[in-house]
């Protein structure tokens, strides 16, 4: 069976990249065809190009006061994009609309839509096309795609017949999370099964062969990742730094004004896929407020503290089906050795839904 997958899979966000990878080597394995569909909107590509080329004076003037994370920006931006050519099977051509998809006539047997916040109406690179509008002649099939953190309270009802109209047409879904779950259910009458994200579904191994074996840091270190800038998350992940005596590394640029803030603070901004990885595969501690920085957490069995992480509807589904809830605490030492025994028993407790979630995409594929 020849499969398209359509996802954020050009977003430049460490999630988004990992879960197409992801799924694209899911559906491989299980013996078919597959390709990612090239779906990059003009919004999407301007949002995520380097700061220095953003259209804001804010952009240019924070250029000019720090040269060395405009250049890092750029540099992040390449191994993103050396990420996708190198391991991604794209489609030959690149789509920014729903009509060129609809135009284009894919001829896939199935596509598969999912998984990350696709059908999250509230994000800003949000498109219908994730709802599969734009063909009539393939299986539509929805693989753990989520509607965010608050599905409940986010995705507004005026959604909801449209919602409704366009699942009508699929044969089979799922969802990541029990909050989006209920959500689909409230629109649908349906209730779909909840699987696990992509990244989950290939093993510890199969993401340890993508990780260079050189260390990004050489010392000890806090990894501190917050797509969403929390200024709490950084104030608890400084003062454990501090009683530790150990470095934090940041990935991101947006708490650049912090650089002065502590001397233990160290940037890596030139950080693609791979690199991401490898900071949480040895890093001491990982904090932050991000899914998948508890996902490769988990993977590797690295100490993790999920800020916040029991009110975000993706965090607590996670952590709830692995018993790991005691991670959305703050971590009152650094017990690699404990804490690397509960994720270990925890990452176990996955096993059942990984095969669950395999059986869910065989069927479907094959049905």
């Amino acid at each position: 069976m020849k499969t398209g997958i359509i996802t954020f899979h050009a977003s430049h966000n460490y999630g988004s990249m990992l879960q197409a990878y992801a799924l694209q080597q899911t559906v491989l394995s299980l013996g078919h065809e597959c390709e990612i569909i090239n779906f990059r909107t003009l919004r999407q590509k301007t949002f995520y190009r380097p700061f220095y080329r953003q259209n804001l004076l804010r952009s240019k003037v924070k250029a000019l006061l720090y040269p060395r994370l405009a250049i890092n920006d750029k540099r992040k931006w390449r191994l993103f994009e050396r990420f996708m050519k190198e391991n991604y099977h794209l489609t030959a051509a690149e789509y920014a609309t729903f009509d060129q998809l609809r135009d284009a006539q894919l001829g896939y047997d199935a596509i598969i839509c999912g998984s990350d916040q696709i059908w999250n109406t509230t994000c800003f690179d949000h498109d219908p096309a994730f709802f599969l509008g734009f063909t009539d002649n393939a299986k539509k099939i929805a693989y753990a795609p989520s509607m965010g953190p608050v599905p409940e309270s986010a995705i507004e009802h005026r959604f909801d017949n449209d919602i409704r109209d366009a699942l009508e047409s699929f044969s089979h879904i799922s969802v990541r999370e029990s909050a989006t779950a209920d959500r689909i259910e409230a629109i649908t009458a349906k209730r779909p099964p909840v699987v696990l994200d992509p990244t989950l579904l290939l093993t510890p191994d199969e993401w340890d062969a993508l990780v260079p074996a050189k260390r990004t840091h050489p010392k000890d270190y806090i990894f501190f990742y917050s797509p969403s800038y929390d200024d709490s998350a950084l104030e608890a992940t400084i003062k454990l730094a501090e009683q530790w005596g150990i470095d934090i590394i940041v990935s991101q640029s947006n708490i650049s004004k912090h650089r002065r803030r502590n001397k233990r603070i160290k940037f890596k901004t030139a950080i693609g896929p791979v690199e991401f990885l490898s900071l949480i595969k040895n890093a001491q501690l990982v904090m932050g407020t991000s899914f998948h920085a508890v996902v490769f957490s988990i993977l590797f069995a690295r100490p993790f503290y999920a800020v916040g992480g029991m009110e975000d509807a993706r965090i607590s589904t996670l952590l709830s089906a692995t018993g790991l809830q005691q991670f959305a605490k703050l971590p009152e030492e650094l017990n690699d050795t404990k804490a690397t025994a509960a994720i270990l028993a925890g990452r176990q407790r996955l096993e059942p839904l990984r095969q669950a979630s395999l059986q869910f995409l065989r069927t479907a594929l094959t049905e």
